[in-house]
This record gives C-alpha cells, sequence and structure tokens, in this order.
C-alpha cells in the first residue's frame, strides 16, 4: 500500500482517476468506431452490441465519477471537520496562555509593589499591614499573620489581620506547641494542609494546637521568614474553603517572605538606630545639665549662703549677692528651656521650621555668646518628618561649631527653590575633610539623615578657613 504523504496520496489518486477516464473514453471511442463501421455493413447485431457497450462503459464511467466525488466530499468534509477541531484547540489553549499570562503579570506586579512598599516606611506596623494588604492580591486569605522567632522558642504576634486580632489569640506562643511548624524552622520549607479537617498527621497536630482559635479554617499555608539562613519568623494564611492553597500559592508567598524579612530587619535597625539616638541625646542632655544648669544651680547656692551670712552682719550690702543670685536663676531658666526645645521641639508642628531655626539660633546666642546670622526666607510647604529632618541636621551641625571650631560667627540660611536647602557656615579654623577629625560621627549621622530622604550632603572646609555644611533634599512631589 503506498504511504506516502498527503500531498503524493492526492496526487496518485489524481492520475488513476484520469487514466479510467481516458480508458473508457478510449473504450467508448473505439466501439462507437465499430458500430458505425458494422452500421455501414448493415451488422445489426453487432451494432445493437455496440451500443450496449456503450452504454455500459458510461454508467461504469458514471459510476466511478460518482465513487470518486463522495470520495472527495468525505476526504474535505473529515479535513474541515479536523481543521475546525485544531482551531477550536488552538482557541482555547489561546486563552488559556492569556489567561496564564494575566496571572503571572499580577504575580509580578504584586511583587512589585510590594518591592517598593518595602522601601516607602520603616515603621514596623505599617510596613507590615502594606506587606498583608498586597499579598492577598495573589494568596487569599480570611486571617493572617505575621510572627517572629524569639530566642529560638517563642513566636510573638508582629501583625496580623482577622481572628488573631481578637482577645481569643494570645501575642506570644511557644514554639513547641505547634510542632506542625517544624518543616519551618527546621528545614525551612513551606507548610501547606490542603483541608485541616482531613486525618493526615500534620492536619491532626494544626487541629490541636490552633484549631480552637481558627476553627473555622479549612486550607493552612505557613512559609519561613529568612534572613542569611537563619530563620527569624514566618507568614502564615488561612482561608475558610478547603484545598484552595496550591504548591503555586507556597511558592509566591515565599518570593514575598524573602522581601519581608529583609523588610523587618530594616525595620529593626531602624528602632534600634532610633534608640540609640535617643541614648546619645539623653547623654547630652546629661552633659549639659551638668556643664550649665548644674553650674548655675550651685552658684545659685553659693550666692544664697553668702546672703544669708550678710544678713546677719551687714544687711545693706544684701543687693549684690541678691541680684547675682537673679541673674544666676534667669540664665538656668533660660538653658533649661534652651535644652527641653532641643529635647522636643514642637515648634516644628505648631510655629514651622523657620520659627524653629530662629529659635535655635537664639538659644546657641544665649548660651555660648557667639554671633549668629539668619536667613531663612518663607516657610517651607514640605512634611514634618522633613523638617525635622533639617533641624536636627543644623542642631548637630551647630552643635560641631560650638564644641571642635573655636568659631565666633555662624551663619545659618535656608533657600525653598528647585528643592530646600539648607546652609550652616561657620568662620572657625576648619579641618581637612579627607581626614579623620573630632565631630567626624556627627557628620556621618547628618549624612545617612539626608541619604534617606534621597537628598545631597555636601561640606566644605579648609585648615584655617572654616566650614560649610550644605544640605540639599528634592522638593515634595
Amino acid at each position: 500500500m503506498f504511504k506516502g504523504g498527503p500531498h503524493q496520496q492526492g496526487l496518485l489518486g489524481a492520475v488513476i482517476t484520469l487514466v479510467v477516464l481516458l480508458g473508457g473514453w478510449w473504450v467508448a471511442h473505439r466501439w462507437f468506431e465499430a458500430s458505425l463501421l458494422a452500421e455501414a455493413r448493415g451488422q445489426l447485431v453487432v451494432v445493437e452490441r455496440s451500443i450496449w457497450a456503450l452504454q455500459s462503459t458510461g454508467l461504469v464511467v458514471v459510476g466511478l465519477g460518482s465513487v470518486l466525488a463522495y470520495l472527495v466530499i468525505s476526504r474535505q468534509a473529515r479535513l474541515s471537520q479536523t481543521v475546525e477541531s485544531q482551531f477550536e484547540a488552538l482557541s482555547q489553549a489561546q486563552l488559556f496562555l492569556e489567561q496564564r499570562v494575566a496571572e503571572r503579570t499580577r504575580e509580578l506586579e504584586t511583587l512589585l509593589q510590594v518591592s517598593r512598599d518595602l522601601t516607602g516606611t520603616l515603621e514596623l506596623g505599617t510596613l507590615l499591614g502594606r506587606i498583608l494588604e498586597q499579598l492577598r492580591q495573589v494568596v487569599d486569605y480570611d486571617v493572617a499573620a505575621v510572627c517572629d522567632l524569639v530566642d529560638g522558642e517563642q513566636l510573638r504576634l508582629l501583625h496580623s489581620v482577622g481572628v488573631f486580632s481578637s482577645d481569643r489569640a494570645a501575642d506570644r506562643w511557644l514554639l513547641a506547641d505547634f510542632p506542625f511548624t517544624e518543616p519551618l524552622f527546621q528545614r525551612q520549607q513551606p507548610v501547606l494542609i490542603p483541608d485541616t479537617q482531613a486525618g493526615t498527621p500534620i492536619a491532626e497536630d494544626w487541629r490541636a494546637s490552633v484549631g480552637p482559635i481558627l476553627d473555622y479554617v479549612r486550607s493552612w499555608l505557613s512559609v519561613p521568614l529568612s534572613l542569611k539562613g537563619r530563620p527569624i519568623g514566618l507568614l502564615a494564611f488561612g482561608h475558610r474553603q478547603a484545598d484552595l492553597y496550591t504548591s503555586r500559592h507556597a511558592e509566591l508567598a515565599l518570593a514575598l517572605a524573602g522581601q519581608a524579612a529583609i523588610a523587618i530587619e530594616n525595620a529593626r535597625l531602624y528602632e534600634q538606630a532610633q534608640a540609640l539616638a535617643s541614648l546619645e541625646e539623653r547623654r547630652h542632655l546629661a552633659r549639659e545639665l551638668h556643664d550649665s544648669v548644674s553650674q548655675a544651680l550651685y552658684g545659685i547656692a553659693l550666692g544664697t549662703r553668702t546672703a544669708r551670712m550678710l544678713l546677719d552682719r551687714d544687711p545693706k550690702r544684701l543687693a549684690e549677692p541678691l541680684d547675682y543670685i537673679m541673674n544666676l536663676a534667669d540664665a538656668g531658666l533660660s538653658e533649661m528651656r534652651a535644652l527641653i526645645f532641643e529635647l522636643r521641639p514642637e515648634v516644628l508642628e505648631a510655629e514651622g521650621l523657620v520659627a524653629g531655626l530662629t529659635k535655635q539660633a537664639e538659644a546657641i546666642q544665649v548660651r555660648h555668646k557667639l554671633q549668629v546670622t539668619v536667613n531663612l526666607g518663607e516657610e517651607p510647604d514640605t512634611p514634618l518628618t522633613v523638617k525635622e529632618a533639617l533641624y536636627r541636621i543644623a542642631q548637630e551641625a551647630t552643635h560641631n561649631v560650638v564644641k571642635h571650631a573655636k568659631a565666633t560667627e555662624i551663619k545659618l540660611a535656608l533657600h525653598n527653590a528647585n528643592g530646600l536647602t539648607l546652609e550652616i557656615r561657620d568662620n572657625g579654623r576648619g579641618f581637612d575633610p579627607g581626614q579623620s577629625f573630632p565631630g567626624h560621627l556627627g557628620l556621618r549621622s547628618m549624612r545617612e539623615r539626608v541619604e534617606r530622604l534621597q537628598g545631597r550632603f555636601e561640606v566644605e572646609s579648609k585648615p584655617g578657613q572654616g566650614t560649610t555644611v550644605r544640605v540639599w533634599l528634592p522638593a515634595p512631589g
């Protein structure tokens, strides 16, 4: 049997059909010629036979043509059905592909949005709330929680959505009470329970530990939060529908958990830095109290003893120590107000940055007898966090001037054009910025504040030529 392709088979069939038709035509033609000759000779019997043969040949040709037509039409019908079925299959495949592309696009958009949110804030509660909100788009849930691992023995609830927020749940649990989490922290693998009411060992462990709180949850998924190969917590999700979560959900949750772990660690480091900054502020306040207010109180006590002695011996000379006491009291009061203002500059929120910098300059003049010139312009329209950052930078820069520069004059300027520019200039002894120098830690702190706000920080100084600290921050978008 001929086993060529469809094209070769079709060509062979056409050739055979043509040969059969030509053969039939030739036979009919020969019979027709024979009948004419026979008729001419008067052979009627031969003529009748010729006519019968011609009719039979015609019937055979017509039959063959009908069969061939039927075969062609049937083949075309089958081919049409095949094309239609293939087209339908292609359409379904294209639709399925479009759906998968849309799902993957949504997942990637969610990952990108989470990445953006992670860099948008360092406040842990706000950060975790954003993470869970974005996760809902790709991993649906009725209840979700973020927990960190404390001392390798306890789970502490950091943020939650759902029943974890109610009075039925504590905020800290022993890890040993949750045996189903063993793959999370021992092997750093996700825990997927398709049906929490199933008879599997992991589902039974879940019901024994979490079931009393989340008795309505049927699907459960939890993934580890890991940092540098070390588990630091977990993300957990629950849903009322059984068999909802799949391995794909686990993969997405793991991808986001990696970013969440970094963000949580950054937020912790930021909180530690804030705590260290507060400690440094308290130390600074203690030094200032010792250097100024304590000395004033000691002078007041000494003047009071002198006045008490003169009261008995020579009352006419009592005015001098009393004036001394009053001056010390006024100086101590001014010093205390300045210290309190430095510690908690509420004026920034109530009156603005310009008023805050003005009062800061006045406090420097009173406390350190330096000439301070200000050129601050109008109040900038910028968030309070930016104003506080600029205020703290000015505070640190002027503190360095007082402590290290041996200057007699400070110029403080604020320009609000194409962003905010703060400039602190002194006429002190200057230094080489490329070398180690007193106050370099304060400059590092200022630079970090500016970089967190996507700004620029510059220091210009030469020995004997003073110092200029310049900060530029972009205008709020």
